[in-house]
């Protein structure tokens, strides 16, 4: 049996180290894009560069929401310059997760796609709003809050994230 748990544990403690890892690298990925969005200078289409700081910003903050499930509260890094940052107070952390959230609900198209469609897998607005359903409840919830803050002042009410959830459940 000491065998077992031995493994075990080894097993535990290598799938949240592989998990850490490809959490944070997620999270420098989209901290890189955003900081080189602004390197290409002619878009195709200029909703586009809109559209991927959008999801760049949704899977930011899907990483983080995983890592503070997984380990509380985690350092707050929104840049790719190494830095070694103490951990964030969990209002600081869900209020970075609630503003990426509503840019992207604010910018991402409200379009099915098909599957042949060449955007299929891409980040939807009814995406992010779920994920902010998900975010707000974990909040209010387990750190019995009223509200979600933001960043720079404010809060996102239990009635946006009611009208959120009912456009996504009604258009998606």
């Amino acid at each position: 049996m000491k065998d077992y748990l031995k493994y075990h544990d080894a097993l535990i403690k290598g799938f949240c180290d592989a998990a850490d890892f490809l959490v944070h690298q997620g999270i420098f990925r989209s901290n890189m894009l955003l900081e080189t969005l602004d390197v290409v200078k002619t878009w195709e289409k200029p909703e586009l560069k809109d559209q991927i700081a959008a999801e760049a910003r949704f899977l930011r903050a899907y990483f983080y929401f995983e890592l503070c499930r997984m380990f509380g509260t985690v350092p707050l890094v929104l840049t790719t310059e190494a830095v070694n940052n103490p951990r964030a107070e969990a209002r600081e952390l869900y209020a970075q997760m609630a503003d990426d959230l509503k840019y992207a609900i604010q910018t991402l198209p409200d379009k099915k796609y098909e599957v042949k469609d060449s955007q299929l897998g891409h980040a939807t607005k009814w995406a992010a709003e779920s994920l902010m359903a998900r975010v707000y409840l974990f909040y209010t919830g387990y750190y019995k809050q009223d509200a979600l803050p933001l960043t720079e002042g404010g809060s996102v009410t239990k009635q946006e994230v009611i009208n959120w959830l009912d456009d996504c459940i009604n258009n998606s």
